[in-house]
């Protein structure tokens, strides 16, 4: 499939969106035009904030402005801090997060360190605490480090104790707490708050921290037993979370004084029973025991805690005892009970006269008793996810003060306004989405006025009275029916909702928009998105009806053309979806007269005709998107008064068949376009004058076209482009003065061409060019010259044809270069003089060259090198002095280089190494001590027969080790010996493997991730071998057998989260076999790479309440229907696509167009509502997810032609798609059926089946 978002020019459209966001004190900044800075509000010339988002950077800008609030470089790709990097500047707040910072050096602050307060390095490289560079920061209160690769904390504090405030080390690679006084975090007096979640704590002991803390996040550690010292010596918290731990049980213990916690939080543990863990000296008044596997509650556990709020919720609780809220009676507010296995409603609830809101979601509940009765000041009840088969009025006529109610997911056919009788004065959301209602009679809502939200969707609505909605019609604002109608067009009754703000009917069978729409006259967005329109007449909306109206979605339908000020004059309108009709043609003025800021989406139309002046009067037009469609010709006419010099717009004309651009002589008022995508079309060379109208030009995308040549005049009006992409084209030739116009030019994309020269001085008008890529074209030569003038910070020239690297080519970038790719090339040697001539670069990859291990003497004393790749070259041997004095050395790739042995190498620094595809089959003793941070390791694809030898003592910090694909025949409880902080392992591919001691891996007690060869000897002892790794989360199981039956044991690691089956000799599973996964929530089930064509009927459908994610990615399937993943229709009602909120991904298998990938296809569309939200998002970002969507297609089993799924209509209006489904039985006095044939065709309340045929 196209990709219609190419990362840069979503990036432009990040930037684009920043800059015209908000207050006009944002501009482009003048360190980097690419950045956004806003202005002090009173000077002008005095810049407060500067922000840069996913703007590439391999070396920072230098920064004119030398006082900051705030500098933000996020998503940038940004590897190194250098000294001189902030030379001139002093700021406040530093966010730095989102790069790959993996060095930070010891001066890079110096400037600040009075002034800077807040350092942000989260989702970083960065393997310690940057403590050098920190340290004498005198105001730094916050310090985040985030997502890195930390993995101690013993640096000295000392210069921070009295200062932070706030610490996070979370996400890292944490083991332990440093408890000697002059390194532990205890002297940290200041300090507030700290993060320590996600990492691989076994404990937390009380002298490792400070008593000052009041917030404790430890969740997601490795940690089995509560803390109870800890809290005994933390008397000042208040905050404290182990979320996410494996801790079983917890002691009774008396606590010195009065502890009092304002949360906390034992999510996620492995808890089965709730105690009188703190004997009255511990206060909570939020306490969070959710997804253990609690299954009992002590009557006077709780009673002692002052709770205000309590989740118990996806537990295993069956009943609870009658007093065990009594003593919380005054105190307890909320309380979550959802996702266990109740049958009733306790009448432990009684007691509990203070509840506000109640969550009794997903339980077995039938009918609502009387114990609701004395909760009177219950707000919010959800009773979602049950069994309830009629509304429960009689239950609720004593919550006179209930303001919210949900009902969905139940199996209520039918509401009636008695229903609301007694209680209903207040209630303001009702939620009854997928049930069976099947009507709604005239004044359904009389006795429920004050209903301010509404949602039908999911259900099989056959009629609605037209007064169904009479007494709503001053209160209700939104109301979603999306999947909620059956067989019929727009509803009348909506007619009188006079405050209806929000209107959801996507995904019915409406085909038409009635002009009494014209009486929603408070609409301010209208969702009709996935319908059946064939018209849409001009006089719809209303200028004069519809002031209010702010976004109208109308995408996915089957709408043919667009008259004439069809949207005309609606003041308040900014969003038009339209993309995924049948529009041919939009007429003069179909988008005229709008005074916000608009953006319309009308791609993957068939568009062939679009008149002038189509979009008029709009002088904030933001974003036109016609990609996908067939225009032969642009012409610029189609714009009259859109955009102003400050309000430039976004045009996206990609995916056409367009050959030239229509530019009028004269225009009145030009036409400013900041972004312009014109790639995947039929452009032979760059259109003459293409700008000449407007000089805001910054990005240009002309990608994947037939342009044969860049000739002088090419861009020569462009003067403020900024990244320009030519990728995928025919290039031969570039003029050397082809560029000459655009000073202000920072990225530049050549690749994929057939450029054989680059001329002299090529580049040398771009002053500000700081990413330059060649690759994938025939150049064999580059002059000396050629990067004359420029700022080249990243430079690639991957397959090509040259042979040489003479550092006199990179001499006029040495200063900025950073990254450079010569990867697949004919290179011989490596100049000596490389390294003085680029002495800052860290990234070098000559992968796929002709270099031998006699040329590798020019690499030494490379000390600016961080990564270097010479994969693919025949290096044979690599001796010591090969890598002499590179003392920085981080990540080093030598794959597939001939290598006999491993290299005997003294690199300090280094963390990654990659020695797979060689010819490796032994390890010497003392090969590794010269490698003593390595982290990771891989050793795939060698000739290693034994691990016996190996002394990975000496890797006390390797993190990852990859054996895969090696001969290996024994492993015995040796073999790992040593390697006490190892995460990962790849033990798949060993085909040769012959025994296997089940005692293997008892000392890797740090191991998360294992992947398995499943040969008979692993599979024969995998209980046991599992048995040992407790902290197991993901599980890899490479099958060898044509069947699973029972390889997997009935036990394993009580925290995994992820398994994954694969093997291409596997052809089927047994049903019975996943019976294990039953004991898991929130989990990943994987089944990739595999023969397998199908699979027994419910094999998934025991995992529909358990938040699984589905993966079928990647095998042999041509039909993949509902009858894998439900048993009945009442569990389609019940859980909806809400079953496997992670989703269902099939993508890769060559499935076959018809009835099965028609019901994939809404079952998709029914995901991107329910669980992703698509009707709260921006139309821009459900595009991208839609975008990811349709890369699972089809194929038409007559022409064999490919279709996405989400879309294609692969039944007709005589066709009727039947599936066989299980029915509950029913007591009707005359037997009761236990098969149900469904429609899948309109498939809307029963997981979008429709008719349904008794048997």
């Amino acid at each position: 499939m196209i990709q219609k978002y190419s990362s840069y020019f979503q990036l432009a459209i990040i930037i684009c969106v920043f800059i015209k966001h908000g207050q006009s004190e944002w501009k482009s900044c003048p360190s980097n035009e690419m950045c956004t800075c806003q202005l002090n509000q009173f000077n002008s010339a005095e810049i407060k904030e500067m922000s840069c988002t996913k703007v590439p950077f391999f070396k920072l800008p230098y920064l004119t402005d030398n006082k900051l609030d705030q500098l933000s470089i996020t998503g940038s790709g940004l590897e190194v801090l250098e000294d001189d990097s902030f030379l001139n500047l002093t700021a406040s707040r530093i966010v730095l997060s989102n790069n790959r910072i993996h060095s930070i050096q010891d001066k890079v602050f110096s400037k600040m360190n009075d002034t800077l307060e807040d350092l942000n390095l989260d989702f970083n490289n960065l393997d310690e605490v940057p403590i050098n560079a920190i340290q004498y920061l005198e105001k730094l209160k916050i310090l985040s480090l985030y997502q890195n690769q930390i993995s101690s904390v013993v640096v000295n504090w000392s210069n921070l104790n009295n200062i932070v405030k706030e610490l996070s080390l979370g996400g890292n690679e944490i083991e332990n707490l440093p408890l000697k006084p002059e390194l532990s975090l205890m002297n940290m007096k200041a300090l507030l708050t700290i993060n320590l979640a996600e990492n691989s704590l076994l404990t937390l002991e009380a002298n490792s921290l400070p008593m000052s803390l009041t917030v404790l996040n430890a969740s997601s550690n490795n940690i089995k037993e509560f803390p109870q010292p800890l809290l005994n010596y933390l008397q000042e918290l208040q905050y404290f979370s182990l979320s996410n731990n494996f801790i079983e049980s917890i002691l009774t213990h008396n606590y010195e004084g009065k502890i009092n916690l304002e949360e906390l939080d034992l999510s996620r543990n492995l808890l089965e029973s709730v105690g009188k863990w703190f004997h009255q000296t511990v206060r909570v008044k939020k306490l969070n025991l959710s997804n253990n596997k609690i299954h009992s509650v002590d009557k006077d556990s709780l009673n002692d805690l002052d709770c205000r709020k309590i989740d118990l919720s996806y537990n295993k609780l069956s009943k609870l005892d009658d007093g065990v809220f009594s003593g919380l009676k005054d105190s307890l507010e909320f309380l979550d009970l959802s996702g266990n296995r109740f049958n009733k409603l306790p009448d432990a609830l009684k007691s509990s006269k203070s509840l506000q809101t109640l969550k009794f979601d997903y339980n077995n509940l039938l009918k609502v008793k009387s114990s609701l009765s004395s909760l009177s000041g219950v707000k919010k009840l959800t009773l979602a996810g049950n069994k309830i088969t009629v509304f429960p009025y009689e239950s609720l006529g004593s919550l006179k003060s209930l303001h919210h109610l949900d009902l969905g997911y139940n199996r209520i056919a039918d509401i009636r306004k008695s229903d609301f009788k007694s209680w209903g004065n207040y209630l303001e959301k009702l939620f009854l989405q997928s049930n069976s209602i099947l009507f709604l009679q005239n004044n359904t809502f009389e006795y429920a006025s004050r209903l301010t939200e509404l949602s039908l969707s999911y259900n099989n609505i056959g009629s609605i009275d037209h007064n169904a909605f009479k007494f709503l019609d001053k209160s209700l604002e939104k109301l979603d029916i999306s999947f909620g109608l059956k067989g019929f067009g727009f509803p009348t009754a909506l007619s009188t909702l006079k405050s209806i703000k929000y209107l959801a009917l996507d995904n019915n069978n409406i085909n038409a928009i009635p002009e009494t729409i014209s009486n929603l006259e408070s609409i301010e967005t209208l969702i009709l998105d996935f319908n059946n329109l064939k018209e849409l007449k001009s006089s719809v909306f209303s200028s004069n009806a519809h002031k209010f109206l702010k976004e109208i979605r109308l995408s996915f339908n089957k709408i043919p053309s667009i008259d004439s000020k069809t949207f005309a004059g609606l003041p308040n309108l900014q969003t038009v979806g339209l993309h995924n009709n049948k529009i041919i043609k939009l007429s003069e003025n179909v988008f005229t007269d709008l005074i916000q800021e608009f953006s319309v989406y009308l791609s993957n139309n068939v568009i062939e005709i679009i008149d002038s002046k189509a979009f008029s009067n709009i002088p904030k037009l933001k974003m036109v998107d016609l990609h996908g469609n067939k225009l032969l010709t642009f012409d610029y006419t189609v714009f009259e008064n859109v955009t102003t010099q400050n309000e430039p717009m976004t045009l996206n004309l990609s995916s056409n068949r367009i050959e030239n651009l229509k530019v009028p002589t004269y225009q009145r008022n030009p036409v400013y376009i900041i972004v312009l995508d014109l790639s995947h079309n039929k452009f032979a060379k760059v259109p003459k004058k293409i700008v000449e109208i407007q000089t805001s030009l910054k990005f240009l995308d002309m990608s994947y076209n037939e342009i044969t040549s860049i000739e002088s005049q090419d861009f020569y009006s462009m003067i403020n482009l900024e990244h320009l992409s030519l990728i995928h084209n025919k290039i031969v030739k570039v003029k050397p003065d082809a560029f000459i116009s655009l000073k202000k030019l920072q990225i530049l994309n050549l690749s994929h061409n057939h450029i054989e020269e680059v001329q002299n001085e090529q580049f040398k008008d771009l002053e500000n060019l700081r990413i330059l890529d060649l690759s994938f074209n025939s150049i064999n030569n580059i002059p000396n010259n050629a990067f004359e003038n420029t700022k080249v910070e990243k430079l690639s020239l991957s397959n090509n044809r040259i042979s040489s690297l003479p550092s006199s080519l990179v001499v006029n970038i040495r200063n900025t270069l950073r990254i450079l790719d010569l990867s697949h090339n004919q290179i011989l040697n490596i100049d000596q003089n490389i390294f003085q001539a680029i002495p800052k670069i860290y990234d070098l990859n000559l992968c796929h060259n002709k270099i031998t291990g006699d040329s590798l003497g020019s690499l030494q004393n490379s000390n600016s090198l961080s990564s270097l790749q010479l994969c693919g070259n025949e290096l044979v041997s690599i001796t010591n002095d090969s890598f002499k004095n590179i003392s920085n050395l981080s990540y080093l790739n030598l794959a597939e280089t001939g290598l006999t042995s491993f290299p005997n190498v003294t690199l300090p620094s280094l963390k990654n190494m990659n020695v797979s595809g060689n010819k490796i089959n032994n390890i010497t003793e003392g090969f590794f001590m010269g490698l003593p941070k390595l982290k990771v390791l891989t050793l795939s694809n060698n000739q290693l027969a034994g691990l016996s030898s190996m002394k990975w003592i000496q890797l006390q910090n390797l993190k990852s080790l990859d054996l895969s694909n090696n001969p290996i025949k024994v492993l015995d409880q040796s073999c790992f010996f040593g390697l006490y902080s190892l995460r990962m392992l790849n033990l798949q591919d060993l085909n040769n493997l012959e025994t296997i001691d089940p005692i293997i891996f008892v000392d890797l007690v740090q191991l998360t991730s294992i992947k398995l060869h499943m040969k008979s000897s692993v599979g024969s002892n995998l209980s046991r071998i599992l048995s040992n790794l407790g902290k197991l989360r993901e599980l890899y199981l490479q099958m060898t057998d044509e069947k699973v039956t029972n390889q997997l044991p009935e036990q394993m690691p009580k925290k995994l989260r992820l398994l994954e089956i694969s093997g291409k000799n596997l052809k089927y599973i047994d049903i019975g076999s996943l019976n294990v996964l039953t004991n898991y929530s929130n989990f990943e089930l994987r089944i990739t790479g595999t023969s397998i064509s199908h699979l027994p009927k419910h094999i998934f459908s025991k995992l529909e309440n358990k938040r699984f994610t589905i993966d079928l990615t990647n095998n042999q399937f041509a039909n993949i229907g509902p009858e894998l993943f439900y048993r009945t229709i009442g569990e389609t009602r019940r859980f909806g696509s809400k079953a496997f909120p992670g989703g269902i991904h099939v993508g890769k298998n060559p499935l076959i167009c018809g009835c099965n990938t028609k019901w994939l296809a809404q079952w998709m569309r029914r995901h991107l509502n329910e669980v992703s939200g698509a009707n709260t998002i921006s139309i821009q970002s459900r595009l991208e997810l839609i975008e990811s969507m349709n890369q699972v297609v089809c194929s038409d089993s007559q022409t064999k032609q490919m279709f996405p799924i989400l879309s294609h209509d692969v039944t007709t209006d005589e066709t009727l798609c039947v599936f066989v489904l299980n029915v509950p039985k029913v007591s009707t006095g005359k037997g009761s059926s236990s098969i149900i044939r469904i429609d899948a065709f309109l498939l809307i309340s029963v997981l979008f089946i429709n008719y349904l045929y008794c048997k």
